[in-house]
């Protein structure tokens, strides 16, 4: 896991919004290299007490049920670990501009000008991003082909 992600993960873990790092609860997913879904369900089992300097990742230890024998040492695994529960903001993905590690989306005001919100998006659910910061849910119009501060037609 990235150092990025861990720093996310643990500041909802503190405000018990997401995973609880030192606790066998967390759920993780696992899917294999010629699988689609993460449909391997398991739990966090140990986390490393370091971030590695080189990398800038940190390990963790997942078990998960085996009883097909399909899991076997060295595979190669994406695994995913759930953030939060509940609901999330998602807007199409064709809406969001990027300048280079800044993601952003064009919203219309309530006097209908274009303006420019930066974004912290989350990952894709079918063909939409997840928008955690940056778009309250009572803005609207998301537009990647207007430039900031155009007038719109009442």
């Amino acid at each position: 896991m990235g150092e990025r992600n861990y720093l996310k993960y643990l500041q909802l873990s503190r405000k018990s919004e997401g995973p609880v790092f030192n606790s066998s609860k967390s759920i993780v997913f696992a899917k294999l290299a010629n699988e689609n879904n993460f449909d391997h369900k398991g739990r966090l089992d140990l986390l490393d007490i370091a971030i590695n300097p080189g990398t800038a990742t940190i390990q963790f230890r997942a078990i998960f049920p085996n009883p097909d024998l399909a899991l076997l040492p060295g595979l190669f695994a994406q695994v995913r670990v759930p953030a939060t529960k509940g609901e999330a903001m998602l807007i199409p993905s064709e809406a969001i501009g990027r300048d280079q590690d800044i993601q952003f989306v064009y919203v219309v005001n309530n006097d209908n000008v274009v303006e420019r919100r930066t974004i912290d998006s989350g990952q894709t659910a079918c063909g939409l991003q997840v928008v955690r910061a940056g778009l309250r849910a009572e803005e609207y119009g998301y537009y990647k082909r207007y430039s900031e501060s155009t007038q719109l037609a009442s």
